[in-house]
């Protein structure tokens, strides 16, 4: 009988702590899952980004990729100082799946214009050499590149040919690619500032949206992440 009344306490104090560090476990995963719900989405529409009325894509990406816009103005000091952060980002910083564009803004003739520079240098295939050129050229030189003449010699100065500098400046392609900009910045985005960045054709954010430039492209990352996920 004392064999089986010390086998029995035995195991009744194994079945306490079982059923104490049983107890215990629970509460410490109930504990988490609390916390965890209780987390917020880390940014939020309506204060870090908002969302396009009718989504629509400004680059053709193949499939699994995620397009990042940058919109911008050449005449835009804002613009000028955030490029340094987005060759930054494209470097180190940028999620695999992204693809990344440029859409000049076209709110007025004047930048209108400073498109045409955009879009002709992307026609002659030099987009990535005279992009950052084409920036310090306004805001280091200052010289605006405001007039045909002036672009023209621009361009001379930096290895393009007058004749080619022509055909493409003032060719019917280069018109339709501001057209079909200015239809995105100013119908399918609604845009009224620079710069701004659209990812997936779907959300939008910029510095003062997003918090800061150290911020800002955390919250572009977790776009990506959210458009990534649309189907």
């Amino acid at each position: 009988k004392a064999k089986i009344a010390h086998h029995l306490q035995t195991h009744h104090i194994t079945m306490s702590r079982f059923i104490t560090r049983l107890s215990l476990l629970c509460a410490l995963t109930m504990g988490a899952l609390s916390t965890a719900l209780a987390v917020p989405t880390l940014y939020q529409e309506g204060q870090h980004y908002t969302t396009v009325a009718k989504p629509q894509k400004y680059l053709a990406v193949p499939a699994g990729k995620v397009e990042v816009v940058e919109a911008f103005w050449y005449g835009c000091s804002h613009c000028y100082s955030e490029e340094p952060k987005v060759q930054a980002w494209l470097a180190k910083g940028k999620p695999s799946n992204v693809v990344f564009g440029r859409l000049p803004a076209t709110f007025n003739d004047a930048w209108k214009h400073h498109a045409r520079l955009y879009f002709t240098a992307q026609r002659l295939g030099v987009t990535e050499k005279l992009h950052p050129l084409i920036f310090n050229s306004i805001h280091q030189a200052n010289n605006r590149l405001d007039t045909p003449a002036k672009a023209q010699a621009f361009f001379i100065a930096n290895g393009v040919s007058a004749a080619k500098f022509n055909t493409a400046f003032s060719s019917s392609q280069v018109t339709k690619e501001i057209e079909r900009a200015d239809a995105f910045v100013r119908g399918v985005y609604k845009l009224d500032s620079v710069p701004t960045f659209i990812v997936g054709g779907r959300y939008i954010t910029n510095v003062s949206m997003a918090g800061g430039n150290t911020q800002l492209f955390n919250v572009i990352n977790y776009l990506t992440q959210m458009a990534a996920s649309q189907k």
